[in-house]
């Protein structure tokens, strides 16, 4: 019985370092919590006199977790893992290079089929990418630009 314990007690060690490396939506290391608290009860045997030292455990296991996660962000091996830099707007980088906002009302020609996205090319001479609103528009129609939404520019057939 004792050794069945270490093994439930070292397995939920493993499963909570797996957790750390690899995503699994809590389901290894609440599998690896399982194991040890499994481990608590088989040293006792019995469930009256194993709960005080399970509750014991899932404090403990609640205070080191974040103090071993913190002490694992600051290595240098875990370093690796980490983003280290971030592309802010004051140094250039922006998700779109365009103000998308300046398109509406814009109107151009259907480069593609669009079903519901596709591409235009305005009277300038410049490709966009586009959805509408779920309309089909065959390639060649006449196109305004009539919204945005986040990074996609809204089109309808200008023609109808």
């Amino acid at each position: 019985m004792d050794f069945l314990a270490i093994a439930f007690f070292v397995l939920g060690i493993i499963l909570i370092l797996v957790e750390v490396f690899v995503p699994g939506f809590g389901v290894f290391g609440l599998a690896g919590a399982a194991c040890i608290l499994l481990a608590v009860y088989l040293t006792e045997g019995d469930l009256k006199a194993a709960l005080p030292k399970m509750a014991i455990t899932v404090v403990v296991m609640a205070v080191l977790f974040p103090l071993a996660v913190q002490l694992m962000k600051r290595s240098r091996q875990m370093a690796k893992f980490n983003l280290q830099e971030s592309l802010t707007t004051e140094e250039g980088f922006v998700s779109t290079g365009k103000k998308l906002s300046a398109y509406v009302g814009r109107q151009g020609r259907a480069l593609t089929d669009l079903r519901p996205a596709g591409t235009m090319v305005t009277a300038e001479d410049e490709r966009l990418d586009v959805t509408t609103r779920g309309d089909f528009i065959a390639k060649g129609s006449l196109i305004e630009v009539v919204a945005t939404e986040g990074t996609w520019l809204i089109v309808k057939n200008a023609e109808e």
